[in-house]
């Protein structure tokens, strides 16, 4: 099938299923506002996956897609609703770090000057550190995997773990003074 037939053939399995679509996702969503951005969400991802290798080529299986699409983008959103409500009610997982004996005292990490930070980031491991630093270049996750030839994963436990050790030691280094 050539380019311009494949993509009237996906344009016609949109525009058979979208129904189909809009009452799963009405189901799920219970409003009829977010069941429209989920399923314009689920349609977007369709299309865009339409053209990958391992595409369904035909009906049912790009119906069946369309519908696994719709229920996780569903579940992500309902996880990112309760990462949102739970940071909202604990405020201890806010990024910032404060002093909890003085609430009215600005976050401590604006009290860190350019030498302790610099200090911190020595402390770290050469790998941690060289991840740190391409991170903080503004890098992405995939630039910096491909650049110290390791997994996305890899940089994103290194990235993770290199903020907490940075962050204690400050909290430390602050604590001190």
């Amino acid at each position: 099938m050539d380019r311009e037939r494949h993509e009237h053939w996906v344009r016609d399995v949109v525009a058979r299923n979208r129904g189909l679509l809009v009452a799963e996702a009405n189901k799920y969503c219970r409003n009829a506002a977010d069941a429209d951005d989920l399923v314009q969400d689920t349609l977007l991802r369709f299309v865009q996956s339409a053209d990958k290798p391992g595409a369904p080529t035909d009906e049912r299986g790009c119906v069946l897609l369309l519908l696994t699409i719709l229920t996780r983008r569903f579940f992500d959103q309902c996880r990112r609703r309760r990462v949102r409500a739970r940071h909202a009610e604990d405020p201890q997982q806010t990024n910032e770090v404060m002093d909890p004996a003085d609430p009215e005292t600005p976050p401590l990490f604006e009290s860190v000057t350019d030498e302790q930070l610099a200090q911190a980031t020595q402390s770290l491991s050469p790998k941690l550190r060289a991840t740190f630093e391409l991170h903080a270049k503004g890098l992405k996750y995939r630039e910096i995997a491909d650049e110290l030839d390791t997994t996305i994963g890899t940089v994103s436990k290194r990235i993770f773990d290199a903020r907490a050790r940075v962050r204690e030691f400050l909290l430390k280094l602050l604590k001190r003074e």
